[in-house]
């Protein structure tokens, strides 16, 4: 599996919010639905007055059996009344490329990233927010999982 480290300082995402279900599996599974998706674009680019070339899908309070999902973007903007503001602290992220937001490559990845990725690399899951960016003029999808260096390496 290909990765890069990426440590940010704190950042804002503003955006919608909604409760969702996870799978089966307890994974969230952002709303790949390309016609609601490009609802969420518009509606932020005239909310903030911005173009909209990456979304964040992100997951916070994830349990069993839901999720609170936001979708957004990372910005310095003043968060308009009709969106959310969710501030992200300071971390490092693994950051994976992934194919699609399908929950087939979804649920792969995290199995991969559980049986190869994490007990060869020396890291754990850390106790923070993971997120999917979704990078419009490239099609391309990123994994960014918080994680912190296993004491026992």
């Amino acid at each position: 599996m290909e990765y890069r480290f990426v440590k940010k300082t704190p950042f804002k995402v503003v955006g919608f919010l909604e409760n969702t279900h996870t799978n089966e599996r307890g994974v969230f599974i952002p709303n790949d639905n390309h016609f609601t998706k490009e609802q969420f674009r518009q509606s932020l680019e005239q909310l903030l007055n911005t173009r909209v070339d990456n979304l964040l899908h992100v997951a916070v309070n994830k349990t069993e059996q839901s999720v609170d999902s936001y979708i957004g973007i990372e910005t310095t903007a003043i968060c308009p009344p009709s969106l959310v503001k969710l501030k992200i602290p300071e971390q490092t992220w693994a950051v994976f490329e992934i194919g699609s937001l399908s929950p087939r490559i979804i649920n792969k990845t995290w199995y991969d990233l559980f049986i190869y990725w994490f007990p060869v690399h020396g890291y754990e899951l850390a106790n923070n927010i993971e997120f999917f960016r979704e990078m419009k003029e490239r099609h391309k999808y990123e994994l960014w999982i918080p994680v912190i260096k296993n004491k026992s390496y």
